[in-house]
Formats: structure tokens, sequence, C-alpha cells
């Protein structure tokens, strides 16, 4: 172990180091997904890189003249305010899931269906700005769902508030509606009730509900959801930065190579957070250390469409059956990651959807 890393009083996570062999057990295991370490570091090293070079040139074309993090900046104050959230919040969710039936993406979703925002629960504030709470897979179809939405603190003050809510920016809720409604986590939540088996039910791996959103995002945007706004494109790329910062930044942490604070920076630097955000995605490194995995099976259901539309399949119908199916990335591919063609590349930053 590393004794500077040790000594340091920061080192919250001690008791949540996990070490090289224990992660990859863990994801083969927990999460069928076969990958060694050293390839799983290298493939979030240039994610992380791809990601960044495609914000650089995302945000050339908003404004040549301006660099990426004065283009964030800007973004992040075209939001609403806090008293104004959960209206603008319902209508992004609207606007997803109006697109998702327009593009005949998924079957259609009657109008006033989806989550309805509401406050999130103090006790998940340390780690997360949004959440989605689903009934569970035993509760009657009919309750509702909610996506829980982090809310800056009573003892705020203004320019506190303002950089808080600079998360929730106009331009964020596109993307984050995707995400969490229409025809992401909602959807795949939704579907899963729907499983054909109750074992199917339960034993989702959650990486795969995670891995859909995700991939969910990138199609969206693929298949022309705002596109007439580039600034889309940027949070979109933004975002992935931020997923593969976090991927690097929990590796490095969970082989004692990294300590709390220097992760916190890392994501600030490569991932263009602010400190409240980067804290967030650490503490989220450190108490679900699979949720790299994430990342993983979004390649392997990016994969899967591939070879669907190959094969001449419509979007509709490979969506349909890979939630219907109900079974994860990694169990309906247990083969995948020892044929090189799937596994991630070593040298270079793919960007598959």
């Amino acid at each position: 172990m590393n004794e500077e890393v040790l000594g340091d009083p920061d080192y919250r996570y001690l008791d949540f180091y996990l070490g090289r062999k224990n992660f990859e057990d863990k994801l083969l295991y927990q999460e069928a997904l076969e990958i060694s370490f050293d390839d799983m570091l290298e493939y979030g090293q240039g994610e992380l890189e791809g990601s960044r070079d495609a914000m650089v040139q995302a945000a050339k074309e908003i404004d040549p003249d301006k660099d990426v993090q004065e283009i964030l900046r800007e973004m992040s104050r075209e939001g609403p305010a806090t008293g104004e959230l959960f209206v603008a919040f319902e209508a992004a969710i609207d606007k997803a899931r109006q697109f998702v039936s327009d593009r005949g993406l998924l079957a259609v979703f009657p109008t006033g269906v989806g989550p309805r925002p509401r406050e999130m629960s103090s006790f998940l504030w340390p780690t997360w700005l949004v959440s989605l709470d689903v009934p569970g897979l035993m509760e009657p179809d009919d309750l509702d769902a909610y996506v829980q939405l982090s809310l800056p603190s009573s003892g705020s003050n203004p320019r506190q508030v303002t950089e808080y809510m600079g998360s929730y920016n106009s331009t964020a809720l596109t993307l984050i509606a995707a995400h969490q409604g229409f025809p992401g986590l909602y959807v795949h939540a939704q579907r899963r009730r729907e499983s054909p088996t109750r074992i199917r039910q339960i034993l989702q791996a959650p990486s795969f509900a995670e891995g859909w959103a995700l991939y969910a995002e990138g199609m969206m945007v693929a298949e022309g959801y705002s596109s007439d706004d580039p600034r889309v494109q940027l949070e979109r790329w933004r975002r992935r930065a931020a997923s593969m910062a976090r991927l690097v930044a929990g590796l490095n942490m969970h082989t004692l190579k990294m300590s709390f604070q220097e992760a916190v920076e890392f994501l600030m630097e490569e991932a263009y957070l602010d400190g409240p955000a980067a804290e967030r995605e650490v503490r989220l490194a450190v108490r679900k250390p699979l949720s790299v995995a994430s990342v993983l099976s979004q390649r392997v259901i990016g994969q899967m469409k591939t070879d669907a539309v190959a094969e001449g399949i419509t979007l509709r119908d490979f969506h349909e059956g890979l939630l219907a199916d109900g079974l994860t990335p990694g169990f309906r591919s247990l083969r995948t990651w020892s044929r090189p063609e799937l596994r991630p590349p070593r040298t270079a930053a793919s960007s598959s959807r």
C-alpha cells in the first residue's frame, strides 16, 4: 500500500478499498462483465481524453472566440430559479417523452405519463444531484414515480444558490430528462416490471439500468433530440467526461493511488466540474465502486445496437427487445469481452453511443 496516501487525514474511504483483484472479480461475478483492471483504466483514460477533445470542438462551434470553461459558465446561468425548477423539469420530461414517441424509438407513452419532480431526501444530498424513485417490483403498478432533485441548503447565500442551480441549467435539464425519464431510467424501470419472469425482474444488475440511461442520452442526441442547440452536444460530452473521470479516479482511489481530495481536484480539472459537483462524483465512486460498470454496459448496448441495425432491425424493435428480454448486457454477451472487436480500445478513445 502507498504509505503516503494511508497517512493522508483526508483518506476517508480507506474502509472501502478493494484493490485490483477484487475489482475484477466483482465485475465478473456481480455484473457479468469480464475485463482486466488495466484495460478498464486505460479505457477510461482514453474515453476521458476523447470526451475532452470533443468538448473543445463543440465549444468552437458555439463560439470560436471562447474556451470551454467560459461557455460552460454562460450555460450555467441559463436556467430556472429555485422556485421554478420543478415546472422546468416537468416541461423537459414532456419534451423527451414527445420526442421518443414522435421518432418511434419506443412504444408510445400517453401524455402525462412519467416521473414527477420532488425535493430530494436529505440523506441523499452528499452523493446525488438527481435520483429516480420508483415503486418496488412487488408494489402495485399504479403507484407514482418521482425524480428527486437536490436543492440548495437553506443557509446558502445568493452566490452559492446561483452556483448550485447552475447544475440545472436549461441544457443540462434536456439531458437529465432523457437520462432519468424518457427513454432512460424511468422507462427501464417500467419495462423491468413487465419482465417475463420474477427471476428476470430481480436479478438485473445495476449497471444495466445506468448503462441503458447513458446509452439513451447519446442515442437521443444522435437521433436529433434538441439538435438545433449546439450547447446540447457540449453538455453531452461534459457529462461523458465526468463519467470517465469518475471511473479513472475511482480505480485510482480503490488501489490507493489517489486521495479523496486529489480525486476531487482531478474531476474539477478534467471534467470542468465545480467543487460540490466533483465531491458528489467522488463520493459516488467511494460508495458505489461498481458504478464504473455502467460505462462498460453502455458500450455493450451500443455494440448490440450497431449489430442490430446492420441486420435491418429498427431502433424501436431493438430497444423494446432489449428491455423486454430482462437480461443485462453482461449476461447477454458473456463471451463478448473475449472478442477483440468488442474489447475497449487500448490506444484511442472510442465514441460509441
